[in-house]
């Protein structure tokens, strides 16, 4: 079963699977583990240099397996399963940040892979807020569901991850001169912060493990960990844009998937690039794309940031029609809070906020860069008078030589 899943992932995941020969590309190592001093019922671990393993925890396993109650025992024989297709999912993220396509929750996917090696506490404080454990987990609650027959309430718990995957928030610590205070904000916006913190703060040899290991953050970083310019980010954009409607092995459907897979990313990304951006940022931005190609950019932004809005919105509405039902819980394996019908509608409250301080964040870079291009039509304009008048000047100047010299000669004569 395992075998016929991995299979179906490799092949579904790549552009042209004839490029993909390397046998720890195209696997992936099963073990069963006695690991006594974790809790876990099973992991995924990555090492670049050899094939990715799932480990499932034999010990946490065995204390149920060997249980006189015959009940008990089969519910964890079934819950082994479910184990499978939740580390199988992380072996899915994992190549989907290995195969560079670009892709935002991809992205999400390979900041939460290095969030969780070199963040640990953050992301056991926010475990069923991480991305990569809500998407794991969703897909095995399917699969487990739809094997066993339980499809009853499948749907309300998908509602439920799906809600979450989209508008979830990480709680997180800052320190300033105060002490150490507690922050929570929306996923996305957290995990960037630090993951430009951690290539920022990261030596040579740990950014190449990091590449190596998630490759597509090699569309957001430079070798060195910083971010790269707008104006890089926007030239790669186009770039790859041009690649994808030139694929002739896709349909229509296909590259049209891929290509606002694309955009969407690179929307995402470009908000807080433009944010930290300088004057000379700017300016080159205006000399790669142009004002009139930035202003479309900037526009379209607008209306995907309007959209993601109203989908979150969306979604979250289907999470407190469904939690709002009487029974409290649902036949998924992992438990699931119920949140206070405040509590969501405060959440509403801060993703329309979100997402109306990007759309003021784009009019506010697209007035500046207005601004900026006409300053520099106006310099242009004073570089040009003054080359003029240094022209019109040179001319006068050899008028009166060319004069003065026929005065001279008309004298000698």
């Amino acid at each position: 079963l395992l075998k016929l899943e991995i299979d179906e992932l490799d092949i579904g995941l790549r552009f042209n699977p004839e490029n993909f020969t390397d046998e720890k590309e195209n696997s992936v190592t099963l073990n069963f583990k006695k690991e006594e001093e974790y809790g876990y019922a099973g992991s995924y671990t990555i090492n670049p240099d050899k094939a990715p393993n799932i480990n499932i925890n034999s010990f946490y396993y065995n204390k149920f397996l060997s249980s006189d109650d015959e009940n008990e025992r089969l519910v964890y024989c079934k819950r082994m399963l479910h184990t499978l297709y939740h580390e199988l999912e992380h072996y899915k993220q994992h190549l989907m940040t290995k195969q560079c396509v670009s892709n935002k929750q991809t992205l999400t996917f390979a900041r939460d892979f290095n969030l969780l090696s070199f963040r640990k506490n953050l992301y056991d404080e926010n475990y069923y807020s991480f991305a990569i454990e809500d998407d794991a987990n969703a897909f095995a609650d399917k699969n487990y569901q739809e094997i066993m027959g339980e499809e009853k309430d499948l749907r309300r718990s998908q509602i439920l991850y799906e809600g979450e995957l989209s508008t979830g928030r990480y709680e997180y610590k800052i320190s300033d001169e105060y002490g150490i205070h507690r922050r929570k904000g929306f996923r996305d916006d957290v995990s960037e912060k630090i993951m430009d913190a951690i290539m920022e703060s990261t030596n040579k040899e740990t950014r190449e493990y990091v590449f190596k290991k998630t490759p597509i953050l090699l569309k957001i970083y430079n070798e060195d960990g910083s971010r790269k310019s707008v104006a890089r980010l926007i030239y790669e954009m186009k770039k790859e844009q041009n690649f994808l409607s030139r694929i002739d092995f896709l349909n229509k459907d296909e590259k049209n998937k891929l290509i606002t897979d694309s955009k969407e990313m690179y929307y995402e990304v470009l908000h807080r690039s433009f944010k930290l951006a300088k004057e000379k940022d700017y300016e080159e931005i205006l000399d790669v794309a142009g004002i009139e190609e930035v202003k479309e950019l900037l526009e379209n932004m607008r209306e995907y940031y309007h959209k993601e809005m109203e989908e979150k919105l969306r979604q979250s509405e289907r999470m407190q029609i469904v939690q709002s039902k009487k029974d409290d819980s649902f036949p998924t394996l992992y438990f699931r809070h119920k949140k206070p019908m405040k509590k969501m509608l405060k959440k509403n409250q801060k993703i329309n906020k979100k997402y109306y301080k990007k759309i003021e964040h784009t009019k506010k870079v697209e007035e500046y860069l207005m601004l900026l291009q006409k300053k520099k039509e106006k310099e242009k304009s004073n570089l040009h008078a003054a080359l003029q008048f240094k022209k019109q000047e040179t001319e006068n100047r050899e008028e009166l030589s060319k004069a003065a010299n026929r005065t001279d000669y008309d004298e000698g004569r």
